[in-house]
């Protein structure tokens, strides 16, 4: 294992698991907050449908107060 395979999955944990802040994990790996989310977080299946989930949630709390 090489080091950048360590700092994607530090940085998809930090992000992922921990609900770290943006800019702080960009801080602690150096980079700015774009290159830190769009180079090294990787998105798994199952946050995104969380994801999505949430956002079916919302909506349809938005459709009954309507």
């Amino acid at each position: 294992m090489n080091y950048q395979v360590l700092r994607r999955s530090a940085v998809s944990l930090l992000n992922a698991d921990c609900g770290a802040d943006p800019t702080i994990i960009a801080a602690q790996c150096g980079h700015t907050v774009d290159t830190s989310i769009n180079v090294y977080n990787k998105v798994g299946l199952d946050r995104q449908l969380a994801a999505v989930q949430k956002l079916d949630n919302a909506l349809q709390t938005n459709d009954h107060a309507a």
